[in-house]
């Protein structure tokens, strides 16, 4: 038995179901394991335990929330993440982020990621595609993005599964998430939701994206640009993030960053 799938279903799991109080019961049982064996799996695959880790996930999709859905009020977004009171978010919200959730919501440049250069992206033409969903083979790995031990890790990928469409998933925003904690699914397009039971395959829901094309081996900041897209062409653009999710495709000529958005009603 392969302990990373069955953990990662339960990750999954709890990442879809993020508002809902902790049930270790259920969640033990998508693993598969039994809850003693599965809080101890979960502890050494996350380094949290599960009460922490939705914790941390509420707080950390409530930042998001403050940045991009300026249209939300605090209390809308605490409620919306879970937290029983505005009172009760503000107090945890402060102790992770050592800021109140308005000083977040109306500083959030302060964080360092807003990137004002639109030469960045200037040579290259922003897309808006509508994707339908598609299964994505995949394994996980957690740490940082664009580091050293990330691009070793991608060139392997990326020669292991050679002759597919390569997909690249960056589930966590790095200006928010620690780097240790960030996860990244890495496989290929497939058909078919059952490729075997060694193999992880996730359902891609349908959206709407912006796409960013670039010839497959060209020198390109990738950092820059994922940050200026959503830190600035987003907003000026009347658009946000649809979700916390935005991904990579590579095949033999092209890389192509995508962004599932929303239209943003303007105020």
């Amino acid at each position: 038995m392969d302990k990373q799938i069955h953990i990662n279903k339960a990750i999954n799991y709890i990442v879809e179901n993020f508002t809902q109080p902790p049930n270790l019961a259920d969640v033990a049982k998508i693993s598969g394991f039994s809850k003693f064996h599965f809080h101890r799996l979960f502890k050494e695959f996350t380094g949290e335990t599960l009460n922490q880790f939705i914790k941390r996930i509420r707080l950390e999709r409530s930042a998001f929330y403050l940045y991009f859905l300026k249209e939300k009020t605090i209390t809308d977004v605490a409620l919306s993440c879970g937290f029983s009171s505005s009172q009760n978010f503000a107090s945890a919200f402060k102790k992770h982020f050592k800021t109140t959730p308005k000083q977040y919501k109306q500083n959030r440049v302060c964080q360092g990621v807003l990137i004002n250069d639109p030469e960045i992206v200037a040579k290259y033409k922003v897309e808006l595609i509508f994707i339908d969903s598609f299964y994505f083979v995949y394994e996980r790995r957690f740490g940082a993005y664009y580091n050293t031990a990330f691009d070793e890790n991608r060139a392997k990928a990326l020669d292991k599964f050679s002759d597919k469409i390569y997909i690249g998933l960056f589930l966590d925003d790095p200006t928010i998430t620690d780097d240790k904690k960030c996860r990244y699914d890495y496989g290929y397009l497939s058909n078919n939701s059952k490729v075997s039971k060694e193999l992880k395959v996730q359902n891609i829901e349908a959206n709407r994206y912006i796409v960013l094309s670039f010839i497959k081996y060209e020198d390109i900041d990738s950092v820059k640009i994922w940050t200026y897209l959503f830190t600035n062409w987003l907003p000026r653009h009347g658009y946000a993030p649809n979700s916390l999710m935005f991904f990579e495709s590579i095949d033999k000529e092209y890389i192509k960053f995508h962004i599932p958005i929303k239209t943003v009603l303007k105020t």
